[in-house]
């Protein structure tokens, strides 16, 4: 790979794409780094491997984490752009951001089943909590009390089923992309 050192980028692109590569490595589970550039030396090995990915959006910076071969990477000093602007604009580069995200993990998935929980749940110690309150402070209940609970309940569940229902899209379109389940590095004693 190529490190790039010293980057000539402004100071929102450089925080920008730390940030994106630190929520990267948080929601897929693998360790990344936004000094390393897509530009790369491969063996034939390794090309074969990312050719097999039959993926429509492919995020090519997660596949070549994913496929982990031995790597290593040559610094180089980023100089700035001579001529011409960026293709990147920000609506490429948070379509890129976005293809990434969901092509390599579910965690979004299952933040949805979570608040959805809490919601559920939170609005039912709430209601809890009001009838309580009725029983034995003697305070009159408002009509909002019980709009309230029921609201934050029903988007709770509504969520909670939603994450659900997720999940499964989840596994079908992980399914979908097609990905090899093992690279082999070689093949001994086996027919072509």
């Amino acid at each position: 790979y190529v490190k790039r050192i010293n980057r000539k980028d402004s100071m929102l692109k450089k925080f920008s794409s730390q940030l994106f590569y630190r929520f990267f490595s948080f929601i897929s589970g693998m360790k990344t780094d936004a000094t390393i550039g897509t530009f790369r030396i491969m063996t034939r090995l390794v090309c074969e491997s990312y050719i097999r990915f039959k993926e429509v959006n492919k995020y090519v910076g997660g596949i070549f984490y994913w496929m982990d071969f031995e790597s290593g990477y040559i610094e180089t000093e980023h100089r700035e752009r001579k001529g011409g602007k960026s293709a990147y604009t920000l609506s490429l580069l948070l379509r890129l951001a976005r293809n990434g995200i969901i092509s390599f993990s579910n965690k979004p998935l299952n933040l949805a089943v979570y608040l959805g929980f809490i919601s559920a749940f939170g609005s039912l110690l709430l209601g809890v909590y009001f009838i309580l309150r009725k029983i034995f402070l003697h305070v009159s209940l408002t009509g909002y009390s019980s709009l309230i609970v029921s609201i934050y309940f029903t988007g709770g569940i509504i969520l909670l089923v939603l994450g659900i229902i997720g999940q499964y899209i989840g596994q079908v379109y992980d399914q979908t992309k097609g990905r090899p389940e093992y690279l082999f590095r070689e093949k001994i004693n086996m027919e072509q």
